[in-house]
Formats: structure tokens, C-alpha cells, sequence
């Protein structure tokens, strides 16, 4: 039963395929067709490799010179802390922030947002908040405090 039925599917596939007559039931083996003397020869399509333009030197920009941004001096003082080990700010303690970097305490830690009104320096283990000029707040793996600023000098 099964070479009877992949027989006749041999026999059905060969009648599509090519142009010779089937295979008679019972024959052991099938022919292939002779190629056709008016069909095209194939061709093979030739790539060619497309140029590739050099990239022609583009005029860097001047460097613009900078102006010191200015420094903010502040007096951070600890209302409140929860410290997992050795306390990381204790009483009174020097805040200060320019060029892109926060000085809080013995903590330097690169600022993140830098706006009239908050601050917010942040590195994987540790962001410090600091609100209109007057608090702030610490969150790290070290621990959790917040306190208030006395700050003066340059603008926030």
C-alpha cells in the first residue's frame, strides 16, 4: 500500500515536472527529461561591487570657551538619618556644587539635573536631592538622612 501510494506520487510529481510521458504503474525506474533545445540557456547574473564614496572631511566646530559655572556654597546641616554602618554625614557639614560635580561633605558625586529651584547629583549607589536652596536629601546604600542648607554665593 505505501509503494503503491509513493509511486503514485512519483508518477504525479514527474507528470508536472517534465515533459515526458509518466512512468506505467509497476516500473522500477523513471526517466528525466532531456533538456529542451529552444529554452534559454541559464545565466548567472555578474554582481558588480557598487563604489563606495570616501567620506570627504567635515569642518569641526570651534570649541566654544567655556565659562566657570558658578560655585554654590552651602552649609548642610543633619535634621534626620538612618545610617546601615559607620554615619556618612554627622552635625554640620560643606555642600558645594559647580562644573558638573556635587561636593556633599566628603561625598563627590556627578549632577545629574542642574536647575533654578532643585538639584539632583546621582551615581549608582547614591542620589542626593537638594530643593530650592534649603534642603536635601540623601539616599544610598550607605543609608537614608535629609537636613536642611544655609547656602550663599552664585546662583542655584
Amino acid at each position: 500500500m505505501v509503494r503503491a501510494l509513493i509511486l503514485a506520487c512519483v508518477v504525479a510529481l514527474s507528470a508536472c515536472v517534465s515533459p515526458v510521458a509518466p512512468v506505467a504503474p509497476g516500473a522500477a525506474s523513471m526517466s528525466v527529461a532531456p533538456a529542451r533545445a529552444d529554452a534559454p540557456a541559464p545565466t548567472t547574473p555578474t554582481v558588480t561591487p557598487t563604489p563606495t564614496a570616501t567620506p570627504t572631511p567635515t569642518a569641526t566646530a570651534p570649541t566654544p570657551t567655556q565659562t566657570p559655572e558658578p560655585t554654590r556654597r552651602c552649609q548642610g546641616t543633619v535634621d534626620a538619618a538612618y545610617w546601615f554602618g559607620k554615619a556618612q554625614l554627622v552635625g554640620t557639614f560643606a555642600v558645594s556644587w559647580s562644573d558638573g560635580q556635587l561636593r556633599f561633605g566628603q561625598t563627590v558625586i556627578p549632577i545629574v539635573i542642574d536647575e533654578p529651584g532643585r538639584l539632583l547629583a546621582f551615581q549608582p549607589d547614591t542620589t542626593i536631592w537638594i530643593v530650592y536652596d534649603s534642603m536635601w536629601s540623601y539616599a544610598g546604600v550607605a543609608g537614608q538622612a535629609s537636613g536642611t542648607l544655609a547656602c550663599s554665593g552664585g546662583q542655584s
